[in-house]
């Protein structure tokens, strides 16, 4: 069972003190003060805390007034409520400006008007107060979020020096092996080599692209970029990559001007391209359009594929998301179609997944941007 709102009644006059204490003790726990200086005693307690504070203006000694404005100092967040006459109105003015003063009550007062009013004032405390903690808990959370984004530029500083600096070493010396002078089982260990090492690469630097766009260090340059020139889009790789497993690519594309990154817009076809050519099976077809939808570009990439739940590549959390069993040596880490996504929503775009009959489809829709060449540091936080 919840505790009830505690409510602190000062008065000079003992009968209006029993009197208040009657009417709020079914939904109240009352304490009583007969003077602003026992008041205050009863408020320093730090065990005490008050929902309401109930006072008489008129009082020796202290006044209601003054007595409020003290409170400030230890009872703050205490709704405060006044009882005074008709005449008092200068005491009421300065209630509500020194006293931060909730409502007065008129003497006489009215029962049930008195208990809703007090009512009222615990439940403003109750929301005051609720919303002081989640205050507190959004400003610990924005505190961890940024000291996260101070330990992602940390990591990727330390990718980059501690990972990419000894890989380029191993790339660079077997890249000189292979054109040395190799027997046949020597040439096969130093091509699994620079395979391997050419995999890690690309992993390390698409989890430094991934580390840049979520703490905003991707810079957007915004030019104008010839669209049906596909041969200048997509790496070559790519198509290397069609002849070796037998794919056609069924291509249409209109004629039309883009103003983007073409950086970053080759990035997310490339990707596309690479997610689909990785899970088509051999012989297959893949189909490959670019239309234009009002002043937005709309890329299109089918492949014949297993169907899966595009659901989980289409949120924040998509990072290292795979359809297969990791533990089964999956052919990806996840991070294509994740680095695709929040390319395109930096771009100002959205990408959309659907899968259908063994027919997996993603759509990239890029919005023309203002072209005034100039570089943009991307501002939205994903």
């Amino acid at each position: 069972m919840d505790e009830k709102p505690k409510v602190l009644c000062v008065d000079d006059e003992v009968h209006n003190l029993e009197a208040l204490s009657r009417l709020l003790r079914k939904d109240f726990q009352v304490v009583t003060a007969n003077s602003g200086k026992e008041a205050l005693t009863i408020l320093k307690n730090p065990e005490n805390q008050f929902s309401v504070i109930i006072t008489d203006q008129r009082m020796p000694e202290m006044t209601g007034v003054e007595l409020l404005a003290a409170s400030e100092k230890t009872q703050g967040e205490a709704i405060k409520i006044m009882l005074t006459g008709y005449s008092d109105m200068e005491a009421i003015i300065d209630a509500v400006n020194k006293g931060h003063i909730y409502r007065y009550i008129a003497k006489p007062w009215d029962s049930v008007d008195l208990i809703q009013t007090v009512k009222s004032a615990a439940e403003l405390f109750n929301t005051k107060n609720l919303l002081r903690k989640k205050n507190d808990e959004l400003e610990l959370a924005y505190k961890d979020l940024k000291s996260l984004d101070e330990a992602k530029s940390r990591f990727m500083i330390l990718i980059n020096h501690e990972l990419k600096t000894p890989l380029t070493s191993i790339l660079n010396f077997t890249s000189l092996l292979e054109n040395s002078q190799l027997d046949d089982e020597q040439r096969l260990s130093v091509n699994h080599i620079h395979r391997n090492g050419q995999r890690l690469r690309n992993l390390i630097d698409d989890t430094l692209m991934i580390m840049r766009a979520q703490t905003n260090q991707i810079r957007i340059e915004v030019l104008p970029i010839l669209i049906q020139d596909l041969t200048k889009i997509l790496d070559a790789s790519l198509f290397h990559e069609l002849e070796k497993k037998s794919l056609t690519l069924k291509q249409s594309i209109e004629e039309m001007n883009l103003n983007t990154d073409p950086r970053l817009f080759r990035e997310i076809l490339t990707k596309v391209f690479h997610n689909a050519l990785k899970f088509s099976p051999t012989g297959g077809q893949l189909s490959f359009t670019i239309v234009k939808d009002g002043k937005d570009l709309v890329a299109t990439l089918s492949n014949p594929g297993q169907s899966f739940d595009p659901s989980p590549y289409l949120t924040k959390t998509s990072i290292f998301v795979t359809s297969e069993n990791i533990m089964n040596h999956s052919q990806g880490q996840g991070l294509g179609l994740a680095i695709a996504k929040m390319l395109a929503d930096l771009l100002g775009g959205r990408m959309t997944i659907s899968c259908d009959d063994g027919l997996v489809t993603v759509s990239v829709r890029i919005p023309n941007q203002v072209s005034d060449a100039t570089t943009v540091e991307s501002s939205r936080r994903r």
